[in-house]
């Protein structure tokens, strides 16, 4: 009995894990994905309706993500992601004080490509996430019965 107890308990917490690991996948694939809509709507703001930044962000920050909105609003991020892209978020959000709105519209476009690139990236990595729970209770089940 207190066999199938430590194998369900194995496979249990192998399961979380796999969770969790598909959850971080998750949060950057959303972060990211809010940071492409966020260059498209601050592009059409310096065209269109021009608000400040620091309110355009606020009103970005109610419609987003929550690890966006927590970087648009706290400037950090909640996740580890490599740091080159790391460094080209914190590059982007530094500059974005920019003369004149032609200039910021070009530094928009450049990220803009970089950053449609690295969505691409965190897309795939976020389809192969799904196996993760899937392998957490395999890794779980041979560890239990290893513990038998």
């Amino acid at each position: 009995m207190i066999d199938i107890i430590i194998v369900v308990c194995c496979i249990l917490g192998g399961f979380a894990i796999g969770k969790f690991f598909e959850n971080r996948a998750s949060s950057k694939s959303k972060f990211y994905m809010d940071l492409v809509r966020y260059m498209s709507a601050l592009n059409e703001n310096i065209v269109g309706r021009q608000l400040e930044i620091a309110q355009f962000d606020q009103q970005f920050a109610l419609n987003c993500s929550k690890e966006f909105g927590e970087y648009l609003i706290n400037g950090q991020l909640k996740f580890n992601i490599a740091k080159p892209q790391r460094d080209n978020i914190e590059t982007f959000f530094e500059n974005l004080s920019c003369s004149g709105s032609k200039s910021l519209s070009n530094h928009i476009a450049f990220y803009s490509k970089i950053f449609v690139n690295d969505a691409n990236e965190i897309q795939s990595e976020l389809s192969k996430a799904a196996i993760y729970g899937k392998l957490g209770m395999l890794l779980g089940a041979m560890i239990g019965i290893l513990l038998i």
